[in-house]
């Protein structure tokens, strides 16, 4: 490897390609599912539409498996960094340091003895700077997500009703019409639906992408701290 942290961006990389499986797994599966996707409109005041899915409709473990391979590579590409820039301050390899995330800086305090053990002040304060306690919120979704996956079972995922429902207004037919405001709507039943975290109910697709930027660029940031 050129860089030391050449093995951080594999595992980015590596996470990236997971990410991609995913979303085509899930276009495959969203495709097949449609018809347990029910839309009911109210097209009195209010005018609602409410959207609700067959109890058949379960989200397969393959997709799980997926999105932990994806989380796991995150949370490793952290830890390969705070590994490199321990042997970077103190010239060893320090044993047990991790990438710590946490919501108390006492606790953080106590646990950069170990977790942070070889690394200078500078570095300390940057990986400070990330942790949820400085205001930090995707450092604390990856510990949300990521903890299942670290206690030996699949990330459990469910359906949810997706943040952006394709519609096509009149002229171009979807699976169901709705009347917003006078004007005929059509709305695709294929996009309806998208694949949520259990605990939070995340949208899994949008918070991964997220994540990925977040930690991508966290690497990024400290190439330049080697030489």
């Amino acid at each position: 490897m050129s860089h030391s942290l050449d093995g951080a961006t594999l595992r980015v990389e590596r996470a990236v390609k997971h990410f991609d499986e995913l979303c085509e797994v899930f276009v495959a599966f969203r495709e097949a599912n449609v018809d347990k996707v029910f839309f009911k409109g109210n097209p009195g005041p209010p005018q609602n539409l409410t959207i609700s899915f067959d109890s058949s409709l379960v989200i397969p473990p393959i997709l799980s498996l997926i999105v932990s391979d994806c989380i796991h590579n995150l949370r490793a590409a952290l830890d390969y960094l705070v590994y490199e820039l321990a042997i970077l301050d103190s010239g060893a390899i320090q044993d047990g340091t991790q990438f710590p995330i946490e919501d108390d800086p006492k606790v953080f305090d106590v646990r950069r003895r170990k977790h942070l053990r070889g690394l200078c002040d500078d570095h300390v304060g940057a990986v400070e700077g990330l942790q949820p306690y400085k205001g930090v919120e995707w450092t604390k979704t990856l510990r949300a997500v990521s903890n299942p996956d670290k206690h030996r079972h699949l990330v459990m995922l469910q359906p949810q009703v997706s943040p952006s429902i394709m519609v096509h207004f009149s002229g171009m037919p979807g699976d169901f019409e709705f009347t917003v405001s006078g004007e005929k709507v059509y709305l695709k039943k294929d996009y309806a639906f998208t694949v949520g975290f259990s605990d939070g109910q995340l949208p899994v697709i949008e918070t991964l992408n997220r994540l990925l930027v977040k930690v991508g660029e966290t690497i990024n940031a400290f190439k330049t701290e080697f030489k």
